[in-house]
């Protein structure tokens, strides 16, 4: 199992079996995915079998080679026949994970984001209910987007617990503020999330996610745009290598 390294763009998940390899997209723009396929196909006995998004596609379809078999989040549950042991399940909508059995590995895309998950392409029930799946799997390493990688079960069970507790933690105060009519940018601005790690975009896109979850209206993309436009631009991305 290799991962991307670095945090500065979504990156994947790469699982090599006997010369096959499988890329699990986490979110990779479109020179991204183009670096990853030539690095991967420019190595001698190492052939692409198969390729996994989950989440949405940002590049890697048109990157990558036509006759090369894909599985989208929509068309799940399902396993790859080219890899055996690994399975892939639907979490939402747009959001996917995948599980491999023979070593008990969680590949879980932005829900393992750094710090804290992202709730762009999934709920705050869905995040939650497959933390707590994952937590029953008993992993023994997991990897996330942005260059997770979680290598013992100690490291994967306290980074579950501290996302479920973020979770807990972004439900009560929305729940609080919104009573009170506070915008997303109001609970944003608060400063509550100081106290956690993670990029303040990601923070400010969960809060939608968490108003969206206690008023039971859905999320405005829109809004978000705004919003997000609002802060300091985030850092540009650029490619990140490949990590055995």
């Amino acid at each position: 199992m290799w991962t991307t390294t670095g945090a500065r763009t979504p990156g994947a998940t790469i699982l090599v079996q006997d010369g096959r390899a499988v890329i699990m997209d986490h979110g990779m723009d479109m020179p991204t995915s183009g670096d990853l396929l030539s690095m991967l196909t420019g190595r001698p006995g190492l052939t692409l079998v198969h390729l996994v998004w989950l989440g949405w596609n940002q590049g890697l379809s048109e990157a990558a080679p036509e006759h090369v078999p894909g599985s989208w989040p929509a068309a799940l549950p399902a396993s790859v026949d080219t890899s055996p042991g690994l399975a892939l399940y639907r979490v939402g909508a747009h959001q996917a994970v995948a599980y491999y059995a023979p070593d008990a590995v969680v590949i879980a895309g932005d829900l393992l984001a750094p710090g804290v998950p992202e709730l762009s392409g999934l709920t705050l029930a869905e995040a939650r209910d497959f933390l707590l799946w994952a937590r029953g799997q008993d992993p023994q390493a997991a990897t996330g987007s942005r260059g997770v990688a979680l290598t013992d079960p100690a490291s994967v069970g306290r980074a579950i617990r501290t996302r479920l507790a973020y979770l807990e933690t972004l439900e009560e105060t929305v729940r609080d503020r919104v009573r009170s009519s506070h915008t997303a940018r109001d609970i944003w601005c608060a400063g509550t999330w100081r106290a956690w790690p993670g990029d303040p975009r990601r923070h400010l896109i969960n809060v939608h996610a968490a108003i969206a979850h206690v008023t039971g209206v859905p999320m405005d993309a829109d809004a978000v745009r705004a919003d997000l436009s609002a802060l300091a631009p985030a850092a540009p991305a650029s490619p990140d290598p490949v990590a055995a």
